[in-house]
């Protein structure tokens, strides 16, 4: 239900783009005509954007690292339980509360509320800087400390109390696919990309069982023509054994009568 996901600064300014609709492409399924549904429940002075570049200016100058490779922006998605049944604006603003208070509201970018994705559940896009504060009042980004995986494992466990301390019953964040813990977007493509294969390869020895059951009942069918041609042999092996015997009888009354003739002729001739 909520998936998070990770961007450099390379990344982050396209991320933030596309939550305000500034880019778009085919492959994101947006239908125009709901975009004017959409809002975003945090009001900045500022461009998103720029406030992610005084983030970054603030921590180096305070003694915190940063390079092109340092985690710029956290990005967490949730979406409406299919089952909501209430007020979804509340939904979505005890959602950006509970998130303000892991990452701090002051380093919230954006929290975009989204309803013109068609076949996806309207679903909230919040995004934060990563930045913790030390004693020593460094800046640091340190998104790997926030977004740990004992807190994915907790998340949804959490964000379920928080609405239900609003709602006063649980909403449905808590189901057969986020009882286990969260999964980062990267987890759930390769958990996607993981049931495709299982299901190519369950295809393929489904295929394999119905060709092994095609052969079999093939190998049965001769089985039965061979049963019907051996019930056949033995028919007509009994029939020519019946009738062998019949021909040794014959042979047998033949000879006798022969042979009965040609002792009568030789005692005459003796006489």
């Amino acid at each position: 239900m909520a998936h998070f996901e990770k961007y450099t600064v390379a990344q982050t300014r396209q991320e933030i783009n596309h939550d305000r609709r500034r880019y778009t492409s085919k492959r994101d399924n947006i239908d125009a005509s709901l975009t004017h549904k959409n809002y975003n429940l945090v009001k900045h002075n500022v461009d998103p954007w720029e406030f992610v570049k005084q983030k970054i200016d603030m921590s180096k100058k305070s003694g915190g690292r940063f390079n092109s490779r340092s985690v710029s922006c956290v990005s967490c998605v949730i979406s409406l339980p299919a089952d909501f049944q209430g007020d979804e604006s509340l939904f979505f603003k005890v959602a950006k509360q509970h998130l303000d208070s892991v990452f701090g509201a002051e380093n919230c970018i954006s929290a975009w509320v989204h309803y013109d994705e068609p076949g996806a559940r309207p679903h909230l896009h919040y995004k934060a800087t990563p930045v913790l504060v030390n004693d020593a009042g460094v800046h640091q980004f340190n998104a790997k400390a926030i977004v740990s995986r004992s807190f994915l494992r907790r998340f949804h466990k959490d964000l379920e109390s928080a609405m239900k301390r609003v709602f006063g019953r649980p909403v449905g964040i808590i189901n057969g696919a986020t009882k286990y813990g969260n999964l980062t977007v990267s987890q759930l493509k390769e958990q996607r990309a993981l049931l495709v294969q299982l299901n190519k390869d369950y295809c393929s020895l489904l295929n394999e069982y119905n060709d092994l059951v095609d052969e079999y009942n093939k190998l049965l069918e001769s089985v039965d023509n061979l049963k019907a041609r051996h019930q056949d042999l033995v028919e007509r092996v009994a029939g020519l054994k019946s009738k062998l015997e019949d021909l040794e009888a014959l042979n047998h009354r033949v000879a006798n009568s022969v042979l009965g003739d040609d002792d009568f002729e030789f005692d005459e001739f003796e006489r």
